[in-house]
């Protein structure tokens, strides 16, 4: 009887996704341009623009997160975005777990081409050199071999282990050699079980993850910005590491809106789609789909990275939201005030009439919007115009590789001295009262442990924005943000009287 169901149920999504790509084919087939996302304003897509304003004003007055970027579109069409300063539209940042979605879409994608059968176990597709096939026969004593589907739905039965990626080289061996328990049942996130997909893809493709997708996914998209950071074995991490723009994030979202539909072009099935966006395990709080979170309300979905990067899926509303931020212990999370603000109020499609003033107001929002920047007074009589101050700084809770070593008044503007693993010095300056921009060769504090962490990212120049103030003449507060990474630095430094 529940076979019966299951499949009653396969074929009335499969009959839903089929009405609703073909609505999807008529409508975006022509009037989606090249490049860039069309925009449109809000009224003009049946959403309030004070809607919106009410959003971003209570996002950006939550102390605990630095908004990066907002894009939100409906029916295709750009209707707000939000680049508080210093980020720019063009800032890259890293999509921590965001990234398994599209680890979870590239599985697809080589599942539609005949490459990959779900159903296989996943040591069929990720042995290697490293992993024999003696091995996998001994590893059958530590319980049954998770299908790729155990994988990609967090039930592999291996109990995450997130401190394997820093404390050895060869993955895909220790995973494979790890106690296997309760395979396809028991609910276990795991970063490590995406990287298995990635080796898989690769291991079936001929190319790394990120080449695959670039062929099949990324340039049909006209997303040219992307990079994705490669493990000690020489694949792409998977479940972490991607990076990419808010708007290559959003026209993914899009895609996926659209079940796969990209200017008259089916980039992805829409039964893998549907699949995808379906329920399979539970974590005890939230649906968990093939790489990707089903809301509570089981229609609307979202992938979600740590520090708060969100693609946010709409289909009832007909709307994709994208945040990028960095949120440190928030009370309330950036898309639950989406849903608060946002896509509870959105009831119909039908255009609204013209309000320049709610309109003019959000555009202020948009334009002059900045994350906060450090209090206090300029300068203070301990530092001396040009003179450079030796410190001694207790930063062992970050995990940047480098440290302040001294720091020198350079007009309104402060110089920082840093010291790197390598003994190279470089300057960084910080502006009071406006953020000041540097392109550095310096690695950003990142929160993600893992073997080569970093070193495979396309750019070395990373762009820093620095603000700084004395809250005493002891005390100076800097703040630096990486804005084409999207993690911050922050430090306190006591400057002893001689």
């Amino acid at each position: 009887m529940m076979l019966v169901l299951l499949c009653c149920m396969s074929a009335f999504a499969d009959d839903a996704s089929a009405v609703r790509t073909s609505w999807f084919m008529r409508r975006y087939s022509q009037n989606m341009p090249h490049g860039k996302l069309p925009h449109s304003t809000p009224e003009q897509q049946g959403v309030s623009s004070d809607v919106i304003r009410a959003f971003y004003d209570t996002l950006l007055n939550i102390k605990q997160i630095d908004v990066h970027g907002v894009v939100i579109l409906r029916h295709g069409n750009i209707i707000s975005e939000l680049y508080p300063k210093p980020y720019r539209q063009d800032s890259r940042l890293t999509l921590y777990s965001v990234s398994k979605t599209f680890t979870g879409l590239a599985v697809g994608i080589a599942a539609d081409q005949g490459l990959i059968d779900i159903n296989a176990p996943i040591d069929k597709y990720v042995y290697s050199d490293v992993v024999n096939k003696e091995q996998g026969m001994m590893n059958n004593e530590l319980g049954p071999m998770p299908t790729v589907r155990d994988v990609l739905t967090m039930t592999s039965g291996i109990v995450p282990d997130w401190t394997l990626r820093d404390t050895c080289s060869n993955w895909v061996q220790r995973l494979l050699e790890k106690p296997r328990d309760s395979v396809g049942t028991r609910y276990g996130y795991d970063s490590m079980m995406s990287y298995l997909l990635s080796v898989a893809v690769q291991n079936v493709t001929g190319t790394t993850l990120y080449e695959f997708l670039d062929d099949n996914l990324f340039r049909p998209l006209d997303i040219n910005d992307a990079s994705w950071e490669v493990s000690p074995e020489g694949s792409n991490t998977g479940g972490w590491g991607l990076m990419m723009s808010n708007e290559s994030m959003a026209k993914v979202g899009q895609m996926m809106l659209q079940l796969g539909v990209w200017r008259g072009k089916q980039i992805i099935s829409r039964q893998w789609l549907a699949q995808m966006m379906t329920a399979h395990s539970n974590n005890g709080k939230s649906d968990y789909g093939y790489q990707i979170w089903v809301n509570p309300d089981g229609v609307s979905y979202r992938a979600d990275g740590a520090l708060g990067q969100y693609i946010l899926i709409h289909p009832k509303q007909d709307m994709v939201c994208v945040i990028t931020s960095c949120t440190q212990k928030s009370p309330v999370s950036a898309a639950s005030l989406w849903w608060q603000f946002v896509t509870s109020k959105i009831n119909d499609d039908k255009p609204l009439p013209h309000d320049t003033l709610a309109e003019d107001r959000l555009r202020d929002i948009e334009r002059f919007a900045t994350l906060p920047m450090t209090g206090g007074m300029a300068k203070s009589p301990l530092i001396k115009p040009n003179v450079e101050r030796s410190l001694k700084i207790n930063d062992k809770d970050s995990l940047q590789t480098w440290q302040v070593v001294s720091v020198a008044q350079a007009g309104r503007a402060l110089r920082l001295t840093i010291l790197t693993p390598e003994k190279d010095k470089k300057h960084v300056y910080c502006g009071y009262g406006y953020w000041r921009d540097n392109n550095v060769a310096l690695t950003p504090p990142y929160y993600i442990k893992a073997r080569n962490r970093l070193t495979t990212l396309q750019h070395k120049d990373f762009r820093i924005s620095g603000c700084y103030g004395f809250t005493s003449p002891e005390d100076l507060y800097v703040q630096l943000q990486f804005t084409n990474f999207g993690t911050r630095y922050d430090t306190h430094i006591k400057i002893k009287r001689k």
